[in-house]
């Protein structure tokens, strides 16, 4: 009988390495995105950051744009950096992506958001703080961000804004220097 448990744990064994290695990982288009955005903070964004508005220089047009953001206005951008000058951080990446279209279904989708950027950038789950420390009321938290994630030398916030209309919420990831 143990000789056809251990048989038993060894196929078991050998079909989950092989199941694992045919699922697909975090090293995608999205995550090496988030790669690429945080290894430009040092420089303010310079070589993703587009060029500026002509307009109004506070604003970047056509900056690097991380997989599967859209933009949450017709004529708008999926992401943004801005420049404030006179403020620490003065520059910011933003990127918006669609979120849940229910309102039932935020705090699942938010979490699981929230844990997607993490994985990408191997924070464990248990160091996410689901009580929303940067949100507006802390002691009646939404559980909706932003949640500050900790990555070295870079401010790094993933939250969900939803239109006074009620309309389709969208997630956020910002990203900036150390302020």
């Amino acid at each position: 009988m143990r000789t056809l448990t251990r048989q038993c744990i060894r196929i078991a064994l050998s079909s989950g390495v092989t199941l694992l290695a045919a699922l697909p990982s975090y090293a995608d288009d999205f995550c090496d995105g988030l790669d690429t955005v945080i290894a430009t903070v040092p420089t303010n964004f310079a070589s993703i950051r587009g060029e500026a508005r002509k307009s109004d220089p506070r604003f970047f047009d056509r900056p690097f744009v991380i997989a599967g953001a859209r933009p949450i206005s017709i004529n708008g951008a999926a992401c943004y950096v801005t420049r404030l000058a006179g403020t620490t951080p003065e520059y910011s990446y933003e990127c918006d992506f669609p979120g849940p279209t229910l309102r039932a279904d935020i705090r699942p989708a938010m979490s699981t958001f929230a844990a997607r950027v993490s994985a990408c950038l191997h924070i464990p789950n248990q160091s996410l703080d689901l009580s929303a420390p940067s949100d507006r009321n802390p002691l009646a938290s939404s559980n909706l961000g932003p949640y500050r994630l900790p990555v070295a030398g870079v401010s790094l916030d993933v939250g969900l804004m939803f239109p006074p209309d009620g309309g389709q919420g969208t997630f956020y990831v910002r990203i900036a220097g150390p302020g």
